[in-house]
């Protein structure tokens, strides 16, 4: 009688237990079936614990026909809710991963609707947009000196400020990356009024244009010096001849633009990415590139002297006569680049990767690099591999222009 008066209350305090932590929800679960499938499986695993329980008094007692015959059966019993609680228990994990995927789908569409909402308020923000350069046509009809007055300056910074990033709805589709189309239209008039040098620096300065959208925007000629356009896209934008001298490009977006002749000289392009731009002509000199995706990218004729282009991809890119002189391309790729007739006087060439490009009449006096990297322009199936280990030897210096350059590529006598 003990026996059986301590079995069901080990019952009773399981059911309760089973049946708080039910109620709970602990660990959670979505209210639907699953929960009853949980709670199913939680009897299941009660009743095989009370039959495994019985089956061990019985083992203790005699072991006559009879209770063999009972001990069969509560076996049988106890292997078949076990693998119907087994298969419960699996059907329960597979829902309840459904589950989550669904409630992360509903997580994505909520997000998407917000940004979705967002990108219709910046929408609205085109009727201010609108008073404010009616306001500065206003201003300019009577003033030919191309003035502004300080309030209208302090309005158009504070508007470039309210004119916020966001995810741009292109049909039907969110875009991923955030940018503000309200600046580049902002930008772009005023690009083209006929402003004071000195009131368009000070809204250079003042306003933000940062992740400005200017795709297949016409910057032509225009002067962008020391603008801070960190973030913009300017993919297919004309900007030829335009003046971008100490701007802020990083991060930017620059894919297949065109900036032939323009000039480029200190602008901070880090991690910039302008694949398959057309830099021919440029001024780049001092720029710093470093982490740049250029592959592809047509730089013909380029001053990049004492420029950085540290870890860079410059993959099929062409610098044929650019002149190079004292740059840095420490961890940069120049797989299957041209560089025909460029001048790489004094630059550091460590840790480089020029498989397959082409060095025809290249000039590498004094540039520094690892050991053995004249000898690994024939395994790297370099053009004009022959010609510099002609006109150069490696020379061992304890005067590096750059850390830690252990060789120097000396010219050979004649």
């Amino acid at each position: 009688m003990k026996s059986k008066a301590y079995q069901l209350i080990v019952v009773t305090v399981a059911l309760l237990l089973g049946w708080v932590l039910g109620y709970l929800r602990v660990p959670y679960i979505e209210l639907a079936h699953p929960y009853w499938l949980g709670a199913f499986v939680c009897l299941a695993i009660i009743a095989i614990a009370f039959f495994v329980s019985r089956f061990r008094n019985h083992s203790s007692l005699s072991q006559s026909p009879q209770s063999a015959g009972v001990i069969r059966g509560q076996r049988s019993l106890s292997i078949a809710l076990l693998v119907v609680g087994t298969c419960i228990a699996g059907f329960m994990i597979v829902e309840q991963r459904s589950l989550q995927g669904q409630l992360q789908d509903q997580n994505e569409q909520i997000i998407e609707q917000m940004a979705l909402i967002e990108s219709l308020q910046q929408s609205s923000a085109t009727a201010l947009l609108g008073n404010l350069l009616n306001k500065i046509d206003d201003e300019l009809s009577g003033d030919t000196a191309g003035t502004l007055s300080d309030a209208t300056i302090l309005r158009i910074s504070a508007v470039s400020a309210s004119l916020k990033p966001h995810r741009i709805l292109r049909a039907d589709t969110l875009s991923e990356q955030t940018l503000s189309p309200q600046r580049g239209e902002l930008l772009t008039a005023l690009a083209i009024l006929e402003l004071d040098s000195t009131v368009f620096a000070r809204i250079k300065r003042e306003a933000d244009f940062s992740k400005a959208d200017l795709r297949g925007v016409n910057l032509r000629e225009a002067d962008l010096s020391g603008i801070d356009l960190h973030g913009a896209d300017l993919s297919n934008a004309d900007l030829r001849g335009a003046n971008l001298r100490n701007a802020i490009l990083r991060e930017t977006m620059m894919w297949g633009a065109k900036l032939q002749n323009s000039i480029l000289a200190g602008a901070n392009m880090k991690n910039a990415r302008v694949q398959w731009a057309n830099f021919n002509g440029a001024d780049m000199r001092r720029a710093d590139l470093n982490g740049g995706k250029l592959a592809n990218a047509q730089l013909r004729k380029v001053d990049f002297s004492y420029g950085s282009l540290k870890w860079a991809d410059l993959e099929g890119a062409i610098f044929t006569e650019s002149n190079m002189t004292r740059m840095n391309f420490f961890g940069t790729a120049f797989k299957r680049a041209n560089l025909s007739g460029a001048n790489l006087t004094q630059t550091n060439l460590r840790n480089t990767n020029f498989s397959q490009a082409t060095l025809l009449g290249a000039i590498l006096f004094r540039s520094e690099h690892d050991a053995g990297w004249l000898a690994q322009l024939d395994d790297l199936h370099v053009t004009g591999a022959e010609d510099i280990q002609h006109r150069y030897q490696a020379v061992k210096t304890d005067t590096p222009f750059y850390t830690n350059a252990p060789f120097r590529l000396e010219k050979r006598e004649e």
